[in-house]
């Protein structure tokens, strides 16, 4: 009977130890790839190794550096609480103006945007890179395809302007932080 003991607590063993290892290397496979992820943020332009690193560990690699222009127009198409048809057909001309194209990583981030708010942690990282990253040209470029967006459903049929409180404030936020407007 302790020789079965013996065996089942080997056996438990060695399968705990394999599912460890195979963490292990996992959670160095994320981190290396983040690191390089990193690396090619920081080439492109960001001007922080850690903003560069932050943008990484959410998930953003250097294809996909245009989809934080559309960030946003996404946050002032969320502020009314849904995006609305015609503020997504807006943000993907934006995307595809970018030079995302449908079929790859970046779209699919656009679209991951558009289906649920982006977390906050997103959000805000892509405004410091906006602000750090980009001419204060574009960024006011940036500002007025938000404020595009916001009256895309305003008033009747989106033909009356009359862009929402939380739109409004959206805008308002973003040229704080975007430091323009």
């Amino acid at each position: 009977m302790s020789s079965t003991i013996n065996e089942l607590w080997k056996s438990n063993e060695a399968e705990f130890v394999h599912k460890h290892e195979a963490e292990l290397i996992e959670k160095l496979r994320r981190q290396l790839e983040v690191e390089r992820a990193a690396a090619g943020i920081e080439q492109s332009g960001v001007v922080s190794a850690e903003l560069a690193l932050l943008l990484a560990e959410l998930g953003i690699a250097p294809a996909s550096l245009p989809v934080l222009h559309l960030v946003p127009l996404v946050k002032v198409a969320w502020a009314s609480g849904a995006v609305e048809p015609e503020e997504r057909q807006l943000i993907e001309l934006a995307a595809r103006q970018a030079g995302v194209g449908e079929e790859t990583e970046a779209w699919a981030l656009v679209q991951e945007l558009l289906r649920s708010p982006p977390p906050a942690a997103l959000e805000q990282a892509a405004l410091r890179y906006l602000a750090a990253a980009v001419p204060a040209g574009e960024r006011d470029s940036l500002l007025r395809s938000a404020q595009a967006v916001a009256a895309a459903t305003g008033g009747l049929f989106g033909v009356f302007g009359n862009v929402e409180k939380a739109e409004r404030d959206a805008l308002a936020e973003l040229a704080r932080r975007l430091e323009v407007g």
